[in-house]
């Protein structure tokens, strides 16, 4: 039996967050546990799992304005600015009454993306120096898979976390040829969190070769145990608006390499 969105709404207010999208008289929709702790959202999971499962159209349904019934927040607000258009937070009533309703991402919180491109590298277990990281990194970035033509490539960007004590927990390069959120930092903490179900721990470090944009810099955030627990550090500076005034550069969390061990 069909169900409407208002009736999703209802059956849900106290337990999930939902987000939605409506175009060509269907409604995308996903949720989420409220209050979950990992690297993700209702909102997160929609513009994600569109992204991954429309590829090309998804441009055309992310230009209407998504509704979400959580409180706003920097992860949604960021994503939306990078990946969609506009966003609605604290919507708990849905202006249409019936409409072919579509769940995105059904069985899980984080995206299994068909477009990911993850190399397959042999990564020593510890980094013992910034420098030594960034060699890391740097290498990651050369196995980004690149397309024939100049629009169909993957930024070469890789990165990396590590423990406190240099320990390597997981590793990333960008991916976003296809899906526009696969930023090396969104995989890095999303497939931490897959394998671990955990937070970053205390005093870990990520490295990457560009400077966060605000998307990745807020699930990076989102991530931390507590403020300013994690320090993160760039090679190369982003100069683009989406990377400036980002809410690590706020919290002193963020760090340059290139000033460090010369």
């Amino acid at each position: 039996m069909d169900i409407s969105l208002n009736k999703l709404l209802e059956k849900y207010h106290q337990s999930h967050d939902l987000a939605w999208v409506e175009d060509q008289n269907k409604i995308y929709y996903s949720l989420i546990q409220k209050n979950y702790p990992g690297p993700s959202s209702a909102a997160v999971k929609l513009i994600q799992g569109i992204f991954d499962q429309f590829i090309d159209h998804s441009f055309f349904i992310l230009r209407n304005r998504i509704f979400t019934t959580a409180i706003e927040n920097e992860l949604d607000r960021s994503i939306v600015k990078l990946a969609a258009k506009r966003i609605s937070f604290n919507v708990h009533q849905a202006p249409v009454a019936s409409k072919g309703l579509v769940q995105i991402m059904k069985d899980t919180d984080l995206l299994v993306s068909a477009h990911l491109e993850k190399p397959i590298v042999q990564l020593p277990t510890q980094v013992q120096s910034h420098e030594q990281a960034a060699t890391f990194i740097q290498n990651l970035a050369l196995q980004v898979p690149r397309g024939e033509v100049l629009h169909d490539i993957n930024r070469p960007i890789g990165a990396i976390l590590t423990d406190g004590n240099g320990k390597i927990l997981e590793y990333s390069t960008n991916s976003n040829m296809k899906n526009k959120t696969l930023h090396a930092e969104v995989v890095l903490m999303q497939d931490y969190y897959r394998q671990s179900a955990a937070l970053l721990p205390s005093c870990s470090k990520i490295y990457v070769t560009l400077k966060p944009c605000k998307m990745c810099a807020a699930m990076i955030h989102k991530m931390m145990p507590a403020e300013n627990s994690i320090e993160v550090y760039y090679l190369e500076n982003d100069p683009g608006a989406l990377a400036q005034n980002t809410i690590l550069e706020k919290n002193s969390v963020l760090k340059k390499l290139h000033s460090l061990e010369r």
